[in-house]
């Protein structure tokens, strides 16, 4: 069959336009990777050290359980960086433990910063299980920026059970769980990075929903103060 002029340039028409379609796909692709690499090369990577716990003196009830060290093993700098703890708190039950959480301005890859952090464990205010078996489950977090002005949420997982003087540490549990200290097992850990736009976006739709909320607390407060 013998195509006329016009529909060999449709044919060509088209053979551009797949050829088109493709150049942008492998450019696009192209850009992901070299993006990917970048982020790669500049992405911190904090591993928290020195785990020791011992009972305060002065009390039973109080343990603390310390962190002294902080190391960069990824290829980027850390800035800024604030360790913390999240204490959700239940209205008519004592605090079980506290994070004290320290702060730093910057550590270069491959570099271990000494720091004090700690984890006040409070025994008497934790309850048993079934088992009669006590625990406390700790969720330590921390903020850190790269040179890009990114920035990584941090998330330790921690099970902290009552010390044994008689215990060894084990490194690696079943699970895939690690044993810092004697009784300390890091269940799970996990770094998220979280875009600057996000973050102000967030900031701005949350925003009036967080006044809301202090506005309310600090009324029920005037209300049970005057009760």
């Amino acid at each position: 069959m013998d195509l006329t002029p016009a529909q060999w340039s449709a044919i060509a028409a088209i053979g551009s336009v797949i050829c088109a379609i493709g150049s942008v796909v492998c450019a696009f692709m192209l850009m992901r990777v070299h993006r990917t690499n970048m982020l790669e090369n500049v992405r911190p990577d904090l591993w928290i050290e020195g785990w020791k716990r011992a009972f305060d003196p002065r009390t039973k009830n109080l343990e603390r359980i310390t962190f002294s060290r902080v190391r960069n093993v990824g290829r980027g700098v850390a800035i800024h960086g604030a360790f913390f703890g999240e204490h959700p708190w239940v209205e008519g039950e004592l605090p079980t433990h506290h994070v004290h959480g320290p702060r730093f301005f910057a550590i270069a890859p491959g570099e271990t910063r000494e720091l004090s952090g700690e984890i006040s464990v409070y025994w008497d205010n934790v309850p048993e299980t079934p088992n009669s078996w006590r625990y406390v489950h700790v969720e330590l977090k921390g903020y850190v920026w790269n040179a890009h002005g990114d920035r990584y949420t941090l998330s330790h997982s921690l099970m902290i059970e009552p010390h044994d003087p008689n215990a060894h540490v084990q490194q690696t549990l079943g699970g895939g769980a690690v044993e810092l200290a004697p009784g300390v097992n890091l269940s799970t850990r996990s770094q998220q990075r979280e875009r600057v736009w996000w973050l102000q976006a967030k900031r701005w739709i949350l925003s009036p929903g967080e006044r809301l909320k202090r506005l309310w607390r600090t009324r029920r407060a005037k209300t049970q103060a005057a009760d």
